[in-house]
């Protein structure tokens, strides 16, 4: 009986862990058409799911990469898709299909981006393990309401969805 048990806890609990990486990344490519690459292991995801956030809230994900896909990180990578979404009065909108490539560029976040991203750390308490070390080389990615950041050294991403 306790075996039973102890199998079924088990399945529900690794079914539920490849349904949440299958949420976070299906939301990903939802929100900013951008499909990651296989090879990227989420090594931690804070999705905003507040009663205010209605579903568009804030995402802060950390992404870790074994190896470093080239294609991914220039300009060659297109993206896009349908956005849908549904206003604070409950109509529904739809805005025609977005494309574009992804562009990292070099340098430092612009300053408001990076007091947003930040802010965001602090005030969703991201654990420090995941938060941005700026002192690190970087490239970055920013679209809309879209901040994709990669850190060369670790090979790490983060991606952050605003919301609205």
């Amino acid at each position: 009986m306790y075996k039973k048990i102890f199998i079924l806890f088990l399945f529900i609990t690794l079914l539920s862990g490849c349904t949440n990486q299958n949420e976070t990344i299906s939301r990903i490519e939802y929100f900013s058409g951008v499909k990651m690459p296989a090879e990227a292991e989420i090594l931690y995801s804070y999705i905003d799911t507040s009663f205010g956030a209605q579903g568009h809230g804030s995402q802060y994900t950390v992404f870790s990469f074994k190896e470093v896909d080239e294609d991914f990180f220039t300009s060659e990578y297109s993206y896009g898709g349908q956005h849908y979404w549904t206003s604070p009065e409950g109509e529904k909108h739809y805005r025609e299909t977005f494309s574009g490539t992804l562009n990292f560029a070099e340098g430092k976040l612009p300053e408001i981006e990076a007091s947003y991203v930040n802010h965001l750390v602090e005030q969703k308490e991201i654990p420090s393990e995941f938060a941005p070390n700026w002192d690190e080389e970087y490239t970055y990615y920013i679209q809309s309401l879209t901040i994709m950041i990669y850190f060369e050294e670790s090979n790490t991403l983060i991606y952050i969805y605003r919301g609205y």
